[in-house]
């Protein structure tokens, strides 16, 4: 317990730190024995601490399974048939059950128009004798049936020329051959050059161009070519042949307003001369009315926004001949849906209604072969989330009891060998975990007073603590609890009120009290300030300061013993120091002396 660098038996020849160290290890013995204490105290506290945070738990879940949220419902809606329809219940529905069919969709109409496109295709191309090119074949590999190459190479360009509406048409941009360059490429740029059409590549590597709708846009006497570069491909691509003939108009032919009516307001939209059909839609679109307009396949499509028919019916007119020269179509007719509701025929505008079902939005989505159930409840309770909650109670009551179990079952080790064997043992059987132990079982084994037999105890709904009496079960005896989930489930269908009251009824008196309501107070209880097992760990916090306080006193009086020791073997030291100087004084004299006065 000393300090510094101390030379001892200097001399008396006596290791005297070596005497001072075993007297203070021998004086220090209470002190270990002390520290034992405090070890001891502080697994008990710690264990008590551990119980405490299981408490907390099951009062978590005690609360969870008492939620006067979760059991007061929320409003649901259930369907037999997820793909026919869709049924969302308020807190306004009854509780009750429809048989539902879905026998005809609410529709509004839809008007397309009636131009098509014209389509034109080159022969076939082959990238070897009688082998057909493909969408990959590179250009500078291209030949003739025979297999002869078509001349193209690196660097050449190739120009596009054709007529559309009388007009001619020529590539703003040639397309130059590179090494990687394929007909796929090829196509790809033909399809730019003329604006509104598409290119495919069809069998035999013919390049196929379908021009935009109408025979005022259709492309006619449509060649591809080098300028006398690459002969072979010039030849080839000379001419291309008409596949399909237009048909309709596809721009506006005069300046006009097209008057639509739908959803019973009528939109006046002014079209211009020359406009295509994607500027005519975008116009539509712009005044917000009742239709949506968009251009499927290069044709206008008129579609209503409202369903039924009322709402959903489309009437298309102009001021002079543009209506006409469009050319619609009606695709789809404007229809009412119709449900079948307990075999009566209901019909709405909407595929969205609220009128059918009292308090529920009905959701029309197919139309079904049979009826089937939908159902309204405005307090719904999961019962899977019930039994979660149920499951959740049971799992922290048992890991709470296992717990104590564990601790007040513990005895000391007589004979500790080891640090862990002397801290065993902290709180067999302690008064706080046995007294919190019986109040937990008696929570949860009385009946509820106040409710009829059947429907009274825990385990009416699949809580209980087994059958120790007649079949020995252990975890009966040791005070843990069985979960019976099916048991819990028809009792939760039989009567959900019965289980509620048993499980979260608030009476006058703890005997009144649903299960869950007497492990929240009993659980409150033991924890809160004060409580049985807040005093305990506060108990244990009192006695470890106490021992510490005992371990200061006792380490203070050791430093002042050891001081004590060092200074009295010090001056031990001294005194021999000095008679060992007076004996060698005395020594040195006599031998000064002399013979004849040494003989006397």
């Amino acid at each position: 317990m000393g300090s510094g660098i101390n030379f001892t038996g200097l001399s008396s020849g006596i290791d005297t730190n070596a005497i001072v160290s075993e007297l203070m290890r021998l004086e220090a013995l209470p002190v270990q024995r002390m520290q034992v204490r405090i070890d001891a105290a502080n697994a008990r506290k710690t264990a008590l601490k551990d119980i405490s945070t299981r408490i907390s738990t099951l009062r978590t879940a005690s609360d969870a399974m008492r939620s006067v949220p979760f059991w007061a419902g929320t409003p649901r809606g259930t369907t037999g048939e997820a793909a026919s329809y869709a049924l969302d219940a308020t807190s306004s529905a009854p509780k009750a059950s429809y048989q539902i069919r879905v026998k005809q969709l609410a529709t509004g109409e839809v008007w397309s128009q009636t131009a098509s496109s014209g389509v034109r295709a080159f022969g076939a191309v082959y990238t070897a004798a009688n082998v057909f090119g493909t969408s990959a074949t590179k250009l500078t590999a291209l030949t003739d049936a025979a297999g002869a190459s078509l001349g193209l190479a690196v660097g050449q360009t190739i120009s596009l020329t054709g007529m559309q509406n009388a007009l001619p048409i020529t590539s703003a941009t040639p397309y130059t051959v590179t090494a990687s360059s394929t007909l796929d490429d090829l196509k790809g740029w033909i399809a730019k050059e003329i604006p509104g059409a598409t290119a495919t590549i069809e069998t035999g590597g013919r390049i196929s161009i379908k021009s935009p709708a109408g025979t005022d846009r259709e492309v006619t006497a449509l060649a591809i070519s080098t300028g006398g570069a690459a002969l072979g491909f010039d030849a080839a691509f000379a001419s291309s042949a008409a596949t399909a003939a237009a048909t309709g108009l596809g721009r506006v032919q005069a300046n006009d307003v097209l008057h639509i009516t739908a959803g019973g307001v009528v939109a006046n939209v002014a079209v211009t001369a020359g406009q295509t059909m994607n500027e005519v839609a975008a116009a539509i679109n712009g005044v917000n009315g009742g239709i949506t307009a968009s251009v499927v396949d290069g044709r206008l499509r008129l579609a209503a926004k409202d369903t039924g028919v009322t709402g959903g019916t489309v009437v298309v007119t102009s001021d002079g001949a543009a209506a006409a020269n469009i050319g619609f179509v009606r695709t789809v007719t404007a229809q009412n849906g119709i449900v079948a509701i307990d075999g009566v025929d209901q019909q709405t505008e909407r595929n969205t209604t609220t009128t059918l079902i009292a308090g529920a939005t009905l959701s029309l989505k197919q139309t079904s072969a049979n009826a089937t159930t939908g159902s309204t409840d405005p307090t719904f309770v999961d019962p899977a989330d019930a039994e979660k909650r149920a499951k959740d109670f049971v799992d922290a009551y048992n890991a709470l009891a296992d717990a104590i179990n564990a601790k007040v079952k513990e005895q000391k080790v007589r004979t500790p060998k080891t640090v862990g064997d002397q801290l065993k043992g902290t709180l067999f059987n302690n008064s706080t975990l046995t007294t919190i132990q019986s109040g937990l079982r008696a929570g949860i084994g009385g009946p509820v007073s106040g409710l009829s037999p059947g429907v009274n105890l825990a385990a009416d709904a699949g809580i209980s603590t087994g059958t120790a009496a007649t079949t020995l079960d252990q975890d009966a005896i040791a005070g843990r609890l069985k979960f019976d989930a099916a048991k819990f489930q028809a009792a939760f269908a039989t009567n959900r009120d019965a289980v509620k009251e048993i499980l979260t009824r608030d009476g006058v008196t703890a005997a009144e009290d649903g299960i869950a309501q007497r492990i929240s107070d009993l659980t409150t209880d033991y924890t809160k300030t004060g409580g049985l097992l807040a005093a305990a760990i506060d108990g244990s916090d009192d006695h470890i300061e106490r021992l510490q306080d005992q371990i200061d006193r006792m380490n203070a009086r050791l430093t002042t013993r050891e001081k004590q020791y060092r200074s009295q073997f010090t001056a031990m030291e001294r005194v021999i120091g000095q008679l060992r100087a007076a004996g060698s004084s005395l020594t040195s004299a006599l031998g000064s002396l002399p013979s004849n006065q040494q003989q006397n």
